[in-house]
């Protein structure tokens, strides 16, 4: 099992906990916090998930799932999560299009299904 995740987040605590995550699963993780830089690793790299912290203001969920999907290879699966009272953001992100949309408190407590679902994927 196998997963290559880039996260993009600004949240050290949350980083934190998902490297220890991916470590456990013999994974890489990159960590970014910037669109473009995001956009530049996932283009270099085959990655099973991209995690978008949608607390991030510097991006708008549209555009910047529709150039991670023009990516080749682009990531298997998108998933974005905000506080529970962003309902807006998550919502934007779901018409959007991203494959897994949660809340913050649940992002957290399935982070480790999600590894495992996608990692078994490749």
């Amino acid at each position: 099992m196998h997963i290559i995740l880039i996260l993009f987040t600004c949240d050290l605590m949350c980083s934190s906990k998902i490297t220890g995550e991916v470590h456990t699963r013999q994974g890489s993780l990159d960590v970014v916090s910037s669109a473009a830089e995001l956009l530049n690793r996932a283009g270099s790299r085959a990655a099973n998930l991209v995690n978008l912290d949608l607390n991030m203001s510097e991006f708008n969920p549209r555009d910047l799932l529709a150039s991670l999907r023009q990516l080749d290879p682009a990531p298997e699966a998108l998933v974005a999560y905000a506080p529970h009272v962003h309902e807006a953001k998550l919502a934007a992100a779901k018409e959007a299009g991203c494959d897994v949309v949660l809340s913050q408190g649940a992002f957290h407590r399935k982070i480790s299904n999600l590894l495992d679902h996608y990692a078994s994927k490749k």
